[in-house]
């Protein structure tokens, strides 16, 4: 019988057309993406599809620090607008001169480079490294602001660098803040 007839027979309670279907899955170019930390385990590739751009987003991310001139990390760097580079002075009037580029609040200064055991950067690669640019790896977000605070050295802090790191993102606009560590306390 044609679909028509059981329609008509009311020997079917509704019939749609049996239309073919495909999934789009977004991968980017660069040649390490699939490398990074789980990107297929949280379908990385699937979010993409939804989107890659999250620029107007400013991701703290408090760890080790990391080079916010490294090639795969520059575009997607938080820059602080308000600071006038190296020129001595605390333009933006929040306690901290020359913090383009973010703080280290271990050091008090405003180099948050990472000091040699690099969790900073691969936890900003994971995040931020920018995507679909034809090299190394891509983070989550393949366009954002990473704003760069070195709370740890050697993964180790302590609570007035961390509290002083998470006073520092939400006084300079972060909307996310990444904290890849564990505290040890005493009861």
């Amino acid at each position: 019988p044609t679909l028509s007839f059981l329609l008509d027979e009311n020997l079917v309670e509704s019939a749609f057309p049996n239309h073919t279907t495909t999934s789009s899955v977004t991968l980017p170019n660069d040649p390490r993406w699939n490398q990074a930390w789980n990107m297929e385990t949280v379908s990385a590739p699937s979010a993409w599809d939804v989107t890659t751009d999250t620029g107007d987003v400013i991701v703290a991310i408090l760890d080790s620090g990391f080079d916010p001139y490294h090639p795969d990390l520059r575009s997607n760097v938080w820059y602080n607008e308000h600071e006038v580079p190296d020129n001595g002075i605390d333009d933006d009037g929040n306690g901290k001169v020359d913090d383009q580029f973010g703080w280290d609040t271990l050091d008090n200064d405003n180099y948050p480079i990472d000091g040699g055991d690099s969790h900073g950067v691969g936890t900003a690669g994971v995040i931020g490294a920018v995507g679909n640019n034809s090299q190394g790896l891509t983070g989550i977000a393949w366009t954002t602001q990473m704003m760069n605070l070195r709370v740890l050295s050697y993964n180790r802090g302590d609570a007035f660098s961390l509290t002083e790191g998470l006073l520092y993102a939400a006084n300079n606009g972060a909307g996310i803040i990444n904290l890849s560590l564990t505290v040890d306390g005493h009861n």
